[in-house]
């Protein structure tokens, strides 16, 4: 049994290959749930609480993911990306084409011809589609094998069904800031990752993740850590933190 689990593992990491998946750090320990298709198609990321998180998430999927051969994108009706803060995530502003369009039936068909025309990593901010427009969005990504990221920072939208992926992305508490202030002070970025639906990966899965401003990269969060941080300073000297049971 176990030489057949093996086997098809390796058989898994075969047709991943021939597929063109890229792993997204920190999840290329993440097993399949934690792979980001890089065919072409439709990924949906939702801001379940504050568009910032949806925005970083974003923006940091866009740094793995952009190539000098494939610009990026976006597009939007009431830009809410802040240009010069791309920087703090390694990403130059110049690397991204910016288009404000007029109203949601300008923001597809800019969408869709540029899909149609040019290699390019395509953000679509709010888009207002029905399962006609998906469509017709779908088939554009596969002229050029481009992506099409659908990301919502105003409301929750119904399942886009045809989408490759979705992704639920929110807020988490920092970790404590170093220094004298230490439990006072904000400290790291923090993001919750939900993968609700991956086509042929194991969905949902979820992560905690930090940002590292040195590494310019994601750290997954060890969070019983950062919990038995907050009370060492409670615990008398020379005793240890141990966990409590309770029975009945």
């Amino acid at each position: 049994m176990v030489g057949k689990t093996v086997a098809l593992d390796e058989l898994r990491e075969r047709i991943r290959a021939l597929e063109g998946h890229v792993f997204l750090p920190p999840f290329e320990k993440g097993g399949p749930g934690g792979i980001l298709p890089q065919n072409a198609g439709l990924h949906e990321y939702i801001a379940l609480q504050s568009e910032n998180a949806a925005l970083g998430w974003m923006v940091a999927t866009l740094k793995k993911l952009g190539t000098p051969q494939k610009p990026i994108v976006w597009i939007s009706q009431r830009p809410s990306l802040y240009p010069p803060g791309l920087s703090d995530f390694g990403l130059p502003p110049e690397q991204i084409l910016f288009i404000q369009v007029a109203n949601p039936k300008e923001a597809l068909w800019v969408a869709e011809k540029t899909l149609e025309e040019l290699p390019a990593l395509v953000v679509g901010e709010n888009l207002k589609l029905n399962l006609t427009t998906a469509r017709r969005l779908q088939l554009a990504c596969g002229k050029l094998q481009n992506m099409l990221f659908l990301l919502h920072t105003e409301k929750i939208p119904a399942p886009c069904h045809i989408a490759m992926t979705r992704w639920h992305i929110s807020t988490r508490l920092s970790s404590d800031a170093p220094g004298l202030f230490s439990q006072h002070g904000v400290g790291q970025m923090r993001f919750r990752i939900e993968l609700v639906r991956c086509r042929g990966a194991m969905a949902p899965a979820a992560w905690d993740v930090e940002w590292n401003d040195k590494e310019m990269d994601f750290n997954l969060v060890d969070e019983s850590q950062r919990r038995r941080r907050q009370f060492e300073h409670l615990v008398p000297e020379g005793q240890e933190i141990r966990p409590a049971y309770r029975f009945g």
